[in-house]
């Protein structure tokens, strides 16, 4: 443990943990993780808060799969440029940022921030049991699926993801996508928010889109293969495009006040629209029908 600066300049094979109490931790060569579990730790377990910035220049391999736990503090920047592959686990504990947008290989990740995460991952990418919690915006790009574990993934500002032509499926109640979210190029997509309102600015599928919220707010065009929004209310002024052969558009309520105001087209092609609410008196507007 360290309360300077830690510098690497070459290729590094860490057979154990780097520690520090606020002092930056930097491997600017390419770096192989030879232990099961290996931990960059810019706060000394916790005794720091703030910690540093922790910078991995080169590419991460594991020899495992490996666990590996980075955390900058409240302070730090995480920046990860090389790609990480054979990373089992990919655990930030804490940092001011992150950014890891090489050809990463992550199987699960669990981060904290708090401000932004950038993350690409060329494979799927899971979210995993302990939880990830974005302080601000997170930015996601994957060449797989998006699922997640038991844990919740907890946004605090926007959210940006791009699954590569595969299912984005966040599906746990304990959710909470504070800002508007945005989804493109998925197979399928599945969004549950909890009783936490739901802002859609965005979502672009060829196959069926499941919406569970709060109130969920229609803020910018959807399209996909049939849509289901199951919500203590509905509203928003972005069209919803379902024409495409396949099921219907369902929208219902079923707690809260149960209004549903979509005052944005809704293209159902041949399909049925199907509206209801099981909240009595709930009143209910929707704008131009089109098919």
């Amino acid at each position: 443990t360290t309360t300077g600066t830690q510098t690497y300049p070459g290729p590094t094979t860490l057979n154990c943990n780097l520690t520090s109490s606020g002092g930056a931790i930097t491997v600017t060569g390419a770096t192989t993780l030879g232990a099961a579990a290996v931990a960059i730790d810019a706060t000394n377990g916790g005794g720091t808060a703030t910690g540093a910035n922790i910078t991995l220049g080169g590419a991460v391999t594991g020899t495992g799969p490996t666990i590996l736990a980075l955390d900058g503090g409240t302070g730090g920047a995480v920046s990860v440029t090389g790609a990480v592959t054979n990373v089992a686990s990919f655990n930030v504990g804490n940092a001011d940022t992150l950014a890891a947008t090489g050809a990463n290989d992550f199987a699960n990740v669990n981060i904290t921030t708090q401000s932004t995460a950038n993350l690409n991952d060329i494979n799927a990418l899971n979210f995993g049991a302990t939880g990830s919690n974005i302080g601000t915006n997170l930015v996601l790009t994957t060449g797989g699926a998006v699922t997640q574990g038991l844990g919740a993934v907890v946004v605090g500002g926007t959210t940006d993801i791009n699954s590569g032509g595969f299912d984005t499926v966040l599906a746990q109640t304990t959710n909470n996508f504070v800002g508007a979210v945005t989804v493109t190029n998925a197979s399928l997509v599945t969004l549950n928010n909890g009783a936490n309102n739901l802002n859609i600015a965005g979502i672009n599928t060829a196959g069926a889109i499941d919406l569970d919220g709060g109130v969920v707010n229609i803020g910018g065009a959807v399209t996909g293969n049939g849509i289901d929004i199951l919500g203590a209310g509905v509203t928003g002024t972005g069209n919803i495009d379902v024409s495409a052969a396949g099921t219907n558009a369902v929208i219902s309520t079923t707690s809260g006040t149960g209004t549903i105001n979509h005052t944005g087209t809704i293209n159902a092609g041949t399909k049925d629209i199907q509206v209801s609410s099981t909240v009595t008196n709930a009143a209910i507007t929707l704008g131009a029908l089109t098919g």
